[in-house]
Formats: structure tokens, sequence, C-alpha cells
């Protein structure tokens, strides 16, 4: 076979420094088009992205060519430097960390339910449940002092 081809699809969720409310539905509005052109430039496709006041959840569809902390960390890097230059007075940043869960291509519709339901979904789970869930469900190993809002 003289090329080769993949489906590599992730789902990221991160969140704002200190678990903050930083993200106002004005600057989500514009943050996830924001982001599509990040992703665009790197090579990848945001298939989905939403999010709410304290953290966001990204479909992303990446190459294999690119690690996905090289991906999460230029959407991160990019993003915060937007966010600083139009949105804010005082200096925005992400947690220092990513949670990351592959996505198989037929799970891609559920997870784009998932992530466009966010705001209902968490009118009933905390951002904290809702990560210590996930990594659950993944079979994650984690330390839960890293999920509180300063770790």
């Amino acid at each position: 076979m003289g090329s080769s081809y993949a489906s590599v699809q992730y789902h990221v969720v991160f969140g704002c420094k200190g678990r903050t409310s930083a993200l106002t539905p004005e600057i989500r509005t514009q943050l996830f088009p924001y982001i599509s052109g990040i992703a665009k430039n790197l090579g990848c496709v945001l298939l989905d992205g939403n999010g709410v006041s304290d953290h966001v959840h990204l479909l992303v569809g990446a190459p294999p060519r690119l690690s996905i902390s090289e991906v999460v960390g230029k959407l991160k890097a990019n993003a915060s430097r937007w966010i600083n230059d139009a949105w804010r007075k005082d200096k925005f940043d992400w947690q220092d960390g990513y949670s990351v869960f592959t996505v198989g291509f037929r799970e891609v519709p559920a997870v784009r339910a998932y992530i466009d339901g966010q705001e209902e979904h968490h009118r009933k789970e905390s951002f904290h449940d809702e990560i210590a869930r996930l990594l659950n469900e993944h079979g994650v190993d984690y330390d839960p002092r890293y999920l509180k809002p300063n770790g």
C-alpha cells in the first residue's frame, strides 16, 4: 500500500485556571470558531466544540503525525492569547493539564450530542463530577487531588 490513511478523533476537555467562570456566553460564541481556525492551521479539524463558563469540550480530528499533547498545547496557547487580547483586562489562562479520550468513528455522533448538550448537562453535574465520571468510564487511573480547582 503506497499511502497511509487514518481516522483519529479525540474528545478533549480542559478548564479555566482555578476553575474560574471566565468564559462568558459572548466569549464562547466566538471562541469555538477561533479554535476551529487554530485547528485548521495545525492540519486538524474541530468537529465540535462547546462549553460552559469554566471549561470546554472539543472533538478534534487530528492527523497521526501530530501528538495530541502538541495539538492541545497549541490550541490552548493560541486560544488563551486570543481571549487575553480580545476580551480580558486581567490575565486569563487555562488549567495546566487536560483530559483526552479517543473516539471511534462510529462514536462521533454520540460525542457530538454530548458536547452540544453541555449547558443542559451542567445543570445536573459539576465539572469535577463530570471529569471523574469520564475518567472512570474510560478506565483512567487518576489522582483526585488534581481534580480540585487549583490542582
